[in-house]
């Protein structure tokens, strides 16, 4: 195992191993992009290379260090995810408790702070003081899918690494050596995922493609004299909140296509190119700032779904803004 096994990434990890290499490794990192690219992968890639008893630059993967690290049993190696909807300062504490100490078993201490967003007013600036005055022979790693949620202070006090979506075409060929599959579907899966292996592969396993045709084949014939059912599909979408959110992204998708071909009146830019008569079809049905505003209502779903509301709810307004 090294890093050349994380695929699409190749100008991060080469700033990353030279780094390593030159023994000029930044005090903190923030790693950004959208879900699934690798960041939190690379993440751990770094602990391990900082730590590998064999590698320089690298890591080899079969070391007592790098085993530590993959099973997350490294006393050297500190994670820090939110507890229910944020990262509260106590968690900040306890980590810059452990980090004032050498490394007790490698040779240096890593922090790896995933959804860095979720960090409140009072861990945010906790944090800030260690970024500010960082003890030696420790990296801080934060992982964000939305940086400017977090602090300009302390973005300004980490060495940025953006990682990019991947090329549907890589993400068809990590699904075929993974999953396997008919490449139809690989390359449907694909382009849904916009860019990101986590949520192909998540998709794939939970067979979203036929759970997606039933979600369209209901919004697409709601209508607003039917509110029994319209509630009754507010229901179904709002019970998991992670299958709303997923169903929300398809949902999203799929009123892009409308959009670009109520405009263009060609399917070749489609994401949902299996779809292409239904597409046709409820594009002529609808006006153009009808269709503007059904993408709105969704975006102000998918945003106000970041806060407390309450999901069914949540729902219930969106289909009901959403039928004809």
């Amino acid at each position: 195992m090294s890093f050349k096994k994380i695929r699409g990434q190749d100008r991060q990890i080469e700033i990353l191993i030279s780094a390593i290499k030159r023994r000029n490794v930044s005090h903190a990192y923030l790693f950004t992009g959208i879900p699934g690219i690798g960041k939190k992968t690379t993440a751990t890639a770094m602990a391990k290379a900082l730590n590998c008893d064999i590698n320089n630059g690298d890591f080899c993967g079969s070391c007592i260090s790098c085993r530590k690290i993959e099973h997350r049993n490294h006393p050297d190696i500190l994670w820090i995810e939110p507890e229910g909807d944020y990262i509260k300062i106590d968690q900040i504490r306890r980590m810059q408790e452990q980090i004032k100490y050498k490394p007790y078993e490698g040779k240096s201490k890593v922090v790896i702070t995933d959804r860095a967003e979720k960090m409140n007013l009072q861990s945010s600036n906790c944090l800030l003081k260690t970024l500010e005055e960082p003890p030696p022979h420790t990296v801080l790693i934060l992982l964000t899918t939305a940086p400017f949620k977090v602090l300009p202070t302390m973005r300004s006090r980490c060495q940025r690494v953006m990682f990019q979506p991947l090329s549907a075409e890589l993400i068809v060929e990590l699904l075929r050596e993974k999953q396997g599959g008919e490449s139809g579907e690989l390359k449907l899966i694909a382009s849904l995922a916009g860019g990101s292996i986590g949520k192909a592969i998540q998709w794939m396993e939970r067979g979203v493609l036929k759970e997606r045709k039933k979600l369209l084949d209901k919004i697409n014939y709601l209508n607003r004299g039917y509110i029994t059912e319209i509630l009754d599909l507010a229901e179904s979408l709002g019970e998991d909140k992670e299958t709303l959110m997923e169903n929300l992204d398809l949902l999203r998708l799929w009123f892009r296509d409308l959009l670009i071909f109520k405009e263009t009146a060609q399917s070749k830019h489609l994401i949902n190119r299996d779809l292409k008569s239904e597409v046709s079809k409820i594009a002529y049905q609808l006006s153009l700032p009808a269709l503007f505003e059904k993408v709105q209502t969704l975006n102000e779903v998918q945003l106000a779904l970041q806060g407390n509301v309450n999901p069914k709810i949540a729902m219930e307004t969106m289909l009901l803004k959403l039928c004809h």
